[in-house]
């Protein structure tokens, strides 16, 4: 790995931005850039390996990248990111000066896989008129959260649900025993069905003359 990292500078590795909209725009415009110098372009939507030769540009995609041998190219594009961060470092190996990334929000967690095989952060650089609408966070390898902090958070954040969960059931309870209180005293003072048996006392003269 240390001999593809020493063949491109650190400043001339970069990921540009952008929305996956507006990518073939940027790429057009990269592309100028750099009119006297061999371009390889990579992207999953490429069917195998195909020449440009009046641009000296390249297409090509991962599978079809592996049996073009040791050949190199002045600049690498990326117009996506592989799934297997394995694959990068074969295109990453195909570049001599440059190596651009064009690279959508939703890519950001395939970036980081990337990143970790490297050792290292590589470059962000916005070009003027493809800002991406939602900004792409920068990662830190260094300071990615582990697993036991994630299970803490996933843990707390399961104590606060319980904790909402028994006091809304508290709240409930509560709210029925007031309205069966509540039930219970108008059964007992206006249905005269549910009152108490009266006990009807007779007097004693009465009592004897029955007898």
């Amino acid at each position: 790995m240390s001999a593809i990292s020493s063949t491109i500078k650190r400043h001339n590795h970069r990921i540009h931005p952008c929305e996956t909209s507006k990518k073939q725009e940027l790429l057009k415009h990269l592309t100028t850039l750099y009119p006297n110098q061999s371009i390889l372009i990579i992207s999953s939507a490429n069917a195998g390996t195909s020449e440009i030769e009046e641009q000296k540009i390249t297409l090509s995609n991962d599978s079809s990248l592996k049996e073009l041998g040791d050949r190199q190219w002045d600049i690498l594009i990326s117009f996506d990111l592989p799934v297997k961060p394995e694959d990068y470092l074969t295109r990453f190996a195909c570049a001599k000066e440059m190596a651009l990334i064009l690279m959508d929000t939703k890519e950001q967690a395939l970036l980081y896989s990337i990143e970790k095989l490297l050792g290292k952060n590589i470059k962000q650089e916005i070009i003027k008129g493809f800002e991406p609408k939602t900004e792409i966070k920068k990662t830190s390898i260094k300071h990615r959260p582990t697993k036991s902090q994630k299970r803490s958070a996933e843990d707390d954040d399961k104590k606060k649900r319980n904790q909402v969960d028994k006091e809304k059931q508290f709240s409930a309870k509560k709210e029925w025993n007031k309205k069966t209180a509540s039930h219970d005293y108008r059964n007992k003072h206006t249905n005269p069905d549910k009152r108490a048996p009266r006990t009807i006392k007779i007097p004693k003269e009465k009592q004897s003359k029955e007898n």
